[in-house]
């Protein structure tokens, strides 16, 4: 349930981005992400190459760097035969495969698609004429033979009843969001998925002071369960 309220806090976060200041990230990462154990929270960092958009269909440009949590299509240009100066286009959904793959590292801490030798077009092509995610095998030849058993296990917690919907809104956005960016889990989606599961309940809420002076501070206590944040009309978060 810890893991599932910081992937709460990474989609808010990116929905926030997306819809009110129409900002791309186009570079999230493992490094890019800090984790406040103590609190269970997450904050984002490594703005600068990024971008912002005047529309939801703009594809501005940027610099791009290869690593494991960018979508397909940034990848793909990366990729392109001399594009030396790593320039990329980029738009509103690159950023949900990012964050796709994010939760699934905040819930498993790996890819999920950890247990391919790469992760390719080449490799996805592959896979794709045999399975549907997580399903795989040594038939497919980007299979890492060594993680089997893992991937077994992996696959076998996957079925829990717990888990299901969260798999089935993995499974569409690795199987149909690779090459379809628009079927990819979106953030409202996510949301729901994620979502606490008993609904918010204030226990108690007390004040040792009902009159406020500019000498002596009041002290508010409060319990409150199933929310993943509370805030004070007037006061805060």
């Amino acid at each position: 349930e810890a893991r599932m309220a910081l992937a709460a806090q990474l989609v808010d976060a990116f929905e926030f981005l997306s819809t009110q200041t129409s900002y791309i990230h186009a570079d999230i990462k493992a490094e890019a992400i800090f984790v406040d154990l103590a609190q269970a929270r997450c904050a984002i960092i490594d703005f600068d190459g990024g971008a912002v958009v005047q529309s939801p269909g703009d594809r501005p440009t940027t610099f791009g760097t290869r690593q494991d949590w960018l979508a397909p299509e940034i990848v793909s240009q990366l990729d392109r035969p001399g594009n030396t100066a790593r320039l990329v286009h980029v738009d509103l959904l690159s950023d949900v495969w990012s964050v796709n793959m994010a939760i699934h590292y905040m819930l498993f801490g790996v890819s999920p698609l950890f247990f391919l030798t790469e992760i390719s077009a080449r490799a996805m092509r592959a896979y794709a004429k045999q399975f549907k995610w997580p399903g795989a095998s040594e038939a497919c030849p980007y299979f890492r033979r060594e993680y089997k058993q893992v991937h077994e296990n992996y696959v076998r917690s996957l079925g829990h009843p717990a888990l299901a919907t969260l798999a089935d809104r993995l499974a569409s956005t690795i199987n149909n969001g690779y090459t379809n960016p628009a079927a990819r889990t979106s953030y409202g989606q996510w949301k729901a998925v994620l979502a606490p599961k008993t609904r918010p309940a204030i226990h108690s809420f007390s004040a040792d002071s009902t009159h406020v002076t500019d000498s002596r501070p009041v002290r508010l206590e409060w319990s409150v369960s199933g929310a993943m944040r509370v805030e004070l009309s007037g006061v805060g978060d």
